[in-house]
């Protein structure tokens, strides 16, 4: 994970990503600023755009997201929990009506993608905890307290996942990937929009494997473009291919997929290049990445959606 610093009062209107800026993170409760700074973990935002995405929001509100020690203490806090680290924030989430998405399917679908720290707020249930901490997990009912209350929300709220209209209808095609990172080795498999690889920590994705899921007779092509290798052959993809290299240092630039025999579907994916960031979502066959300028692929994300 990666932190970074603004600057409120120079960079209030940054873009963090597609849906966030800087002062929507800011250390500010009504109209009192406690501090100039905002810490942010990279991580957290991009967790955010896959909530965001997944529960196809037409926007997501955030309450608080950092806390200086001082304001989190003023509003119950410790002084020292997740707010005042920069990797949390307190969220309510829209959907294409505007009306306000209930907190029980947030954090049912939180927990779906694996956010570390998730918590209703309170019985109002419309604002939702979530936050990146490193170690342990956090699913908790703070209507209740701040303990944890369960190890899954769709039995705790007595939720079938059927019933979430996002779920409804939803096609059971999935694409997992798993990435070698310098000085980090293979990583675990994630799937369906999730990140592999790193942001923030200038380490070189040197090698991906990616397998279709519930995807009968479909199959992936692939080629990479390797440092001082170049473009490789398309060849087929197997849960056993290896795309890039590995003990060899070498980064990859850029890859293209094609994605055969899924009928009614297509695969996207985008890629975070050294110096640039996040490349927008493309479509099977095109490029993702750079050639010609020196520029390490650090993460990946892939998804399979409906033409």
């Amino acid at each position: 994970m990666s932190l970074k610093k603004y600057s409120l009062s120079n960079q209030r209107n940054t873009k963090l990503s597609e849906h966030f800026s800087v002062w929507e993170f800011a250390s500010v409760n009504g109209d009192r600023v406690y501090c100039d700074s905002v810490v942010v973990e990279t991580k957290l935002i991009d967790m955010l755009e896959l909530l965001f995405e997944r529960l196809n929001c037409s926007k997501i509100r955030v309450n608080s997201g950092y806390r200086c020690p001082e304001h989190d203490k003023a509003v119950g806090g410790n002084g020292t929990g997740q707010h005042t680290k920069g990797t949390a924030a307190d969220i309510v989430c829209y959907d294409n009506d505007g009306k306000v998405i209930s907190s029980k399917i947030v954090c049912c679908v939180a927990q779906d993608l694996n956010f570390p720290g998730i918590a209703n707020i309170n019985n109002l249930f419309r604002a939702v905890h979530l936050d990146m901490r490193s170690t342990g997990i956090y699913k908790g009912d703070e209507s209740k307290g701040t303990n944890n209350v369960t190890d899954d929300f769709y039995k705790y709220f007595n939720i079938k996942k059927g019933s979430i209209p996002i779920y409804q209808n939803q096609n059971q095609f999935g694409i997992e990937y798993s990435a070698h990172c310098q000085t980090v080795g293979w990583q675990g498999f994630v799937s369906n929009g999730q990140t592999a690889g790193t942001t923030g920590q200038s380490r070189r994705l040197e090698a991906l494997k990616v397998k279709l899921v519930n995807c009968p007779g479909a199959y992936l092509e692939a080629k990479t473009h390797i440092q001082s290798i170049g473009w490789t052959q398309t060849q087929k993809v197997t849960e056993n291919t290896v795309l890039g290299t590995t003990g060899q240092s070498k980064r990859l630039e850029a890859v293209v997929f094609y994605l055969k025999n899924l009928s009614g579907y297509k695969l996207q994916y985008r890629v975070h290049v050294q110096s640039i960031g996040w490349t927008n979502w493309i479509d099977d066959a095109k490029i993702a990445g750079t050639t010609g300028q020196s520029k390490r692929i650090e993460a990946i994300q892939m998804r399979i959606v409906k033409s």
